[in-house]
């Protein structure tokens, strides 16, 4: 957990700077702490509300959705007892995407899939459904885990059964999908890629940082295309 509250320090402004840089925000507001002010936000597999805070402490309107109901409850407790001055700004639902996306077409501003897509089986559905709630010119943002050696030795191998950074069996080979298989997906939805950066977890530090490769894990984003 303490891990996902450390990688808000590299999510968070990827996806202020990616909202920002369409030109979608009001230019007075940038550099400000309420410089998404008016912006919808989705949030698919929003857990405990980590990055949905996070994200709205930006003035941003932002909807987590999750299917757990114990994560949602603990979400809106924290919310409730921790951030209250928040709570015009968050709305949290039990509720699938393929639900969420019925009564929600062409309505948020961003769509963010962080730390999700690699327990997806059906990563083109579980899109399509992201890509239906966005408006067009919108931003879809994932961060997630590559496909290579590399992240299975260092991100599954050791981080789940010797340091102890995430449950065992926490994640799977075969859930796993290269930046190219994710790209592929979602320009067949109608979504242009313009952004993938590399970062990984520095175990000495206990700290994400950015680097130069997406070898481990990385953060993309799309526009849906108008």
């Amino acid at each position: 957990m303490q891990s996902l509250h450390k990688l808000n320090e590299l999510r968070v402004p990827f996806i202020r700077d990616g909202i920002t840089s369409r030109g979608n925000v009001d230019p007075k507001l940038i550099n400000t702490t309420k410089v998404l002010k008016d912006q919808a936000i989705l949030e698919v597999g929003c857990g405990g509300g980590i990055l949905t805070e996070a994200l709205a402490r930006l003035n941003a309107n932002v909807t987590g959705v999750d299917l757990g109901e114990d994560v949602i409850i603990t979400a809106r407790e924290h919310l409730e007892i921790h951030s209250p001055d928040l709570k015009n700004n968050v709305t949290y639902k039990i509720e699938p995407i393929e639900v969420h996306a019925k009564t929600k077409l062409n309505h948020y501003d961003a769509v963010v899939c962080s730390e999700v897509l690699e327990h997806i089986d059906d990563k083109a559905g579980f899109l399509t459904h992201c890509v239906n709630t966005l408006k067009p010119g919108g931003s879809i943002f994932i961060t997630t885990m590559n496909k290579t050696i590399p992240l299975w030795i260092g991100g599954i191998l050791l981080a789940e059964n010797v340091f102890g950074i995430a449950p065992k069996n926490t994640h799977h080979w075969n859930k796993l999908a290269s930046p190219l298989d994710v790209q592929r997906i979602l320009s067949a939805l109608g979504c242009q890629t313009v952004l993938t950066n590399g970062f990984t977890y520095n175990v000495c530090r206990r700290r994400w940082k950015w680097i130069n490769s997406n070898v481990m894990c990385y953060a993309l984003q799309a526009i849906k295309i108008e």
